[in-house]
């Protein structure tokens, strides 16, 4: 009797089985391996945000231009809450301002996202030369946030507002909590400087 050559069919399902419990090992591998990538993708775009700000916002808070007798380039606080806005005068100023050189007045504001935008508000950073008559120029600086908030260290104790005076020009010291909207959260204090007087 002649044998024939080949699998049984025994053969060809345990086969398929272990195929396929391989192949499920497979692509959970492949599944995890993405979910990790998003989130250290998005981790990392939170983090570069809040180093943008941190870089920008500590140049301009360390180059402040101060006038004790012109209120105008005195730091203000408006809006705490859910839009706060921060405004001063600086000497660090960017392109933006379009005067090279000239002390600018700077404003970091947040406003709610647009259908384009990510998340649910924007940081908005408005720059224009103190010399100049036209409008700040207002530029999208930082998307995706759900919450922003300022403090001021002023006389040894930390407030959530401050109002500059004749007396009291500069909080000592300006803390910023940025929290993005994928839920990475962001701390930082700076140390007020002025030139001015």
């Amino acid at each position: 009797m002649r044998r024939e050559t080949g699998f049984t069919l025994i053969e060809l399902l345990v086969a398929m089985t272990v195929t396929a419990l391989l192949l499920t090992a497979v692509y959970q591998s492949v599944v995890s391996v993405r979910k990790a990538t998003v989130q250290a993708t998005a981790g990392n775009a939170a983090h570069h945000r809040a180093r943008l700000l941190a870089d920008r916002l500590g140049r301009e808070l360390l180059s402040l231009q101060v006038r004790r007798a012109e209120t105008a380039t005195w730091l203000v606080v408006t809006g705490q809450g859910d839009q706060p806005e921060l405004t001063f005068t600086s000497s660090a100023s960017s392109p933006l301002a379009g005067a090279p050189g000239v002390p600018s007045r700077i404003s970091y504001s947040l406003r709610a996202a647009t259908v384009d935008e990510t998340g649910p508000y924007v940081l908005q950073r408005s720059e224009g030369s103190v010399l100049s008559l036209s409008e700040p120029r207002q530029l999208r600086f930082i998307d995706g946030i759900r919450q922003l908030h300022w403090r001021f260290l002023v006389a040894g104790t930390w407030q959530d507002t401050f109002e500059a005076t004749a007396d009291q020009l500069l909080p000592a010291a300006v803390s910023v909590f940025l929290e993005s909207a994928d839920g990475t959260a962001f701390r930082t204090a700076f140390v007020v400087a002025a030139a001015g007087g």
